[in-house]
């Protein structure tokens, strides 16, 4: 398998014109694993590894305008012919190029007739064994997708951990719409969501480590849930509970 690493943002705008139009392609970030054994398995599939943060800022916002699409961490991105697919960094191989094999080349006029690809998101819940892991990376996900490369070192993502008693949030929730909100409280963006301490009887509701619960809610979820968040003794935010009714949250 031909192996090419990105380092430069320059690089990574001429990767961008042409990815998957050549020859199939893999796209990973350079802190993504490679499955042992995906080297052995098809010699004509191109590695392209993007190296570091600028080149993989730079060609994720050059595919998005062009494609649709983008690569993200922990995760590779194959690209053949128009078509394109995520896989969890622990994909099998054999996965991975039986998705190759199965692509046809499109006919001549396919190729002309094509004015734009339709981005399709990964199904992330499935590379994920709890709700937990999965709504960890929707966050960072989100971070990745929202803010600029330029901001970024300014907005990073302020430590988040699940209480151990937090519910899987309700189907009505979305954990993609619960990642976005969430990625906002973390960046500093929570005003945007209607924070407001979580009151019982009158009296503000206090968390295990003795400072307010807050409350906020989600956007275009039209059921209403909300999400109750605290912060610990570290200062770390801690998610309390996703659910429609206060007296979920337990004092």
């Amino acid at each position: 398998m031909p192996r090419r690493l990105i380092t430069s943002p320059v690089q990574a705008a001429r990767i961008a014109q042409t990815v998957g139009s050549t020859r199939p392609q893999l796209i990973i970030t350079a802190d993504s694993s490679i499955p042992a054994g995906l080297y052995d398995h098809h010699p004509t599939v191109e590695l392209i590894i993007l190296g570091v943060p600028d080149a993989r800022d730079t060609y994720n916002k050059a595919v998005r305008e062009r494609h649709g699409w983008a690569v993200y961490r922990r995760t590779i991105h194959a690209v053949q012919n128009g078509r394109q697919h995520y896989w969890h960094e622990g994909v099998r191989p054999e996965t991975v190029f039986g998705w190759f094999n199965g692509i046809k080349p499109p006919s001549r006029q396919t190729v002309r007739t094509v004015t734009e690809t339709k981005q399709v998101e990964p199904d992330w819940e499935s590379m994920f064994d709890n709700w937990q892991d999965t709504l960890q990376w929707l966050i960072q996900v989100a971070w990745v997708k929202r803010i600029p490369p330029t901001e970024k070192p300014s907005r990073p993502l302020h430590p988040l951990r699940i209480s151990d008693d937090c519910p899987k949030p309700p189907e009505t929730a979305r954990l993609n719409a619960v990642a976005e909100t969430m990625m906002d409280v973390l960046t500093g963006h929570a005003d945007i969501h209607k924070p407001h301490p979580l009151a019982r009887h009158g009296k503000t509701v206090i968390g295990p480590w003795g400072n307010p619960v807050i409350r906020c809610s989600i956007p275009r979820v039209p059921s209403g849930p909300r999400i109750h968040y605290t912060l610990d003794d570290a200062g770390t935010v801690v998610l309390l509970d996703v659910s429609l009714h206060d007296e979920l949250i337990r004092d």
